[in-house]
């Protein structure tokens, strides 16, 4: 597993014509030496920023380069120029002899510098050649995992399987390039301080820098890591598992009026745990265990199952008194016929009574009607005279007809 940059070149392209400096690199240890301000540590970090690494120097998203490759750059004669377009190319190679170039914009244009384009082969070293390209993303969300993503494109080009960390939130991220960037390249402007002057906390992944070193060097360490964490979060699991077993069991025994003893509330190691579980019910206004209970209700049980006689010992018997049920039911059945009967005959005499009491009701009214008639001072005439005799006979007539017995 191995990683060369074999070739880099910066483009400017500015308002008086096209500038550019390029390098290739050869086996072997490499120096670069120029004056100050000729473009070392641009040629440097734009190979950085082409391979999308920046984020090792912070969350911005600024391209960390001089403004002599961004919106002005000065000739030999020291006249500035201001930057229409630039863009810088590195071409990398790996241990298996292939190649692959990088073009990522810088300023100007209207390209988007989180797009890559990639050339499988070394387009700088032999451009003549036809070769594949392919555009991958960087700085968003993915490009560490998903296959449009550039670094997961380099790290197959590296030949490196990248693992998962734990991140601050007890979760898992992606071992980022960017925090192994930081051992193999050193920001001069940032400092000498140590092996990783600069480390991209930011990622919020947990011991990066010791991450960094583990995943490098192929150190137990980081196997030992996944494994501990796996099995913590393993042991989380089994704890909530747990913990709600525990909660539906309390309530069930609740719902049917017991109650538990000594269950613990995180899941032991052993089992039975030491005191054990007890499991006790309400019995004649104590708490018993559920055991003693159980023992007395089957004991309860086998006594009232041998207490009950058989299907075959109680059959005539019960025969018997069906017979004699079945009997005294037709003979209330014919009584309750009988009675329903007088009660419909007596019926009719109660409505015949109540026609003679209303037609009395009714010729006791006329009579009333033909007295006040006839004794009215207003009545001398021979008419009414005989209307009120005439009333007074058929009243007679009425009663005597309808005399009790009749």
């Amino acid at each position: 597993m191995s990683l060369r940059i074999l070739a880099s070149e910066v483009v400017v392209v500015a308002e008086s014509g096209r500038f550019s400096g390029r390098v290739e690199f050869g086996d072997g240890l490499n120096f670069i030496r120029a004056e100050n301000s000729m473009g070392k540590t641009t040629l440097l970090m734009s190979a950085l920023y082409a391979m999308g690494l920046e984020g090792m120097l912070g969350p911005g998203t600024q391209a960390p380069l001089k403004p002599a490759v961004q919106s002005e750059i000065q000739d030999e004669a020291g006249v500035e120029h201001p930057v229409i377009e630039s863009w810088i190319m590195t071409e990398l190679g790996n241990d298996r002899g292939e190649r692959l170039t990088l073009r990522r914009p810088i300023s100007g244009g209207d390209a988007d510098p989180r797009l890559i384009s990639a050339w499988e082969g070394g387009v700088l070293t032999y451009p003549s050649g036809a070769h594949a390209t392919q555009d991958f993303f960087v700085r968003v969300p993915g490009a560490a995992r998903r296959e449009a993503g550039l670094h997961r494109r380099l790290a197959d080009f590296i030949g490196w399987d990248l693992p998962e960390v734990t991140a601050w939130d007890g979760g898992s991220s992606p071992l980022y390039m960017e925090i192994l960037a930081p051992m193999f390249f050193v920001e001069q402007t940032r400092g000498w301080a140590g092996i990783a002057s600069v480390m991209p906390r930011y990622l919020r992944v947990r011991d990066p820098d010791r991450r960094a070193v583990e995943f490098l060097v192929d150190l137990s360490g980081l196997t030992r890591a996944r494994e501990r964490e796996a099995i913590t979060a393993e042991l989380a699991e089994l704890k909530a598992d747990w913990r709600a077993a525990v909660e539906a069991f309390t309530t069930r025994v609740s719902e049917v009026g017991g109650r538990h003893e000594n269950l613990p509330k995180d899941p032991p190691s052993d089992w039975p745990p030491i005191p054990p579980v007890v499991v006790r019910a309400m019995l004649d206004e104590q708490w018993v265990a559920v055991e003693e209970v159980l023992t007395m209700l089957r004991s309860q049980l086998e006594e009232a199952s041998q207490e009950l006689p058989l299907v075959h010992q109680v059959a005539d018997e019960t025969s018997r008194q069906l017979r004699a049920a079945d009997d005294r039911l037709r003979q209330l059945s014919a009584q309750q016929a009988a009675a329903n009967r007088d009660v419909a005959e007596q019926r009719g005499e109660l409505e015949a009574v109540d026609v003679r009491v209303r037609a009395i009701d009714e010729d006791r009214q006329r009579y009333a009607d033909a007295i006040r008639l006839a004794t009215a001072p207003y009545t001398s005439s021979p008419s009414q005279t005989r209307a009120a005799r005439l009333a007074t006979s058929t009243c007679r007539t009425r009663s005597s007809a309808t005399r009790p017995g009749q």
